[in-house]
């Protein structure tokens, strides 16, 4: 909080000095502009604060913040409330992805076998991993990282799910069944809206409890998801730079970003980065060409088909099949399996 204050009172007193002195007219007016434009932005960045519709928009992983602004693009409220349904699988099958590979991350600090785990999973992919699928994969990564000591971004991730260190669920937990998987069952199974009266009534409602269930997950957006772009060794040190697009908030062209990392990390890879400490997403969360739509996307598990694995796109909602994920995750299996024993 200090260090917002300071940072506030440092631009105010910028903004003083700058039509302060001694300046002729011209300079006088252009200045003030120039300050009144500035104040402008402040003030509108102090309303903010607290709108979550901004907060996702600008801070929270790209494959939350993108299809979430998508949602709101349809006229017709029987469309909205189709793409609120498509979200919920999106917001169910991310957070499921990122517990999955927390769970890899870790595993030398999980101290039982993990083959109710690896079965969880691998039932989901044979029958096509629906919502009450990455909802129970959800639970049993946060039941799972629970165990994880002294690692602060297992230790939140799993804290969505409890309240406090007992066994009760939390609000968003109850939420994710309430609000995503059983509307999803009804809705699915024709037991929902049915006229424009109702479809308006339901996306009002859903609307705020999408946002709830968002507010809750704001510890995400302290972290930063990235893909490697490019990687680079310092001549003068010898450190190795990793070149990287920050995917975060709703708009499709990414920041560039440069850091270090204590281990090895692959190009073309998606990671998610909390103090410091670099995790791989993959193979549960793939950036990959879509020849469909000509665009590199990013892609959860959905089903497995033959000798590959199809992917569902977090934009598009399009799917792949993919021989080199299904090989991939074959060796997380196989990892697991080994540490398990």
């Amino acid at each position: 909080m200090n260090e917002v204050e300071l940072a506030f009172f440092t631009e105010i007193a910028q903004l003083r000095k700058s039509i302060s002195g001694n300046v002729d007219k011209v300079e006088l007016s252009n200045n003030l502009q120039k300050v009144k434009f500035t104040s402008q932005v402040l003030k509108k960045a102090l309303s903010q604060k607290n709108d979550i519709n901004y907060k996702i928009g600008n801070l929270y992983p790209f494959p939350l913040a993108y299809p979430y602004r998508n949602i709101y693009v349809e006229r017709e409220y029987a469309a909205t409330y189709d793409r609120q349904m498509k979200y919920g699988e999106h917001l169910l099958s991310f957070l499921a992805s990122v517990g999955m590979s927390l769970v890899f991350e870790y595993r030398d600090y999980i101290n039982h076998p993990l083959d109710d785990f690896c079965s969880q999973i691998k039932d989901g992919l044979a029958s096509g991993l629906s919502p009450g699928h990455w909802r129970r994969l959800l639970q049993t990564s946060c039941n799972i990282l629970r165990e994880v000591d002294n690692t602060p971004l297992a230790n939140n991730f799993s804290a969505i799910w409890f309240k406090g260190r007992g066994k009760k669920e939390s609000e968003f937990a109850k939420n994710t069944r309430q609000y995503i998987v059983e509307r999803l069952n009804d809705f699915k199974h024709g037991r929902g809206p049915v006229n424009t009266n109702e479809y308006k009534e339901f996306v009002e409602k859903q609307s705020i409890y999408i946002n709830a269930l968002l507010e809750d997950l704001d510890f995400i957006s302290q972290c930063e998801m990235v893909v490697i772009d490019d990687i680079d060794t310092e001549w003068s040190t010898g450190k190795i730079i990793y070149k990287a697009s920050l995917l975060r908030g709703d708009h499709p062209v990414f920041e560039r970003v440069e850091f270090e990392a204590d281990k090895s990390l692959s190009k073309e890879k998606l990671y998610i980065r909390f103090n410091a400490e670099s995790i791989s997403l993959y193979p549960f969360l793939s950036f990959l060409y879509n020849s469909g739509t000509k665009k590199l996307e990013i892609f959860s598990f959905d089903k497995k088909d033959n000798n590959g694995l199809m992917l569902k796109s977090f934009e598009s909602g399009t799917a792949i099949n993919s021989k080199q994920v299904y090989h991939d995750f074959r060796f997380w299996l196989n990892v697991v399996d080994e540490n398990s024993e």
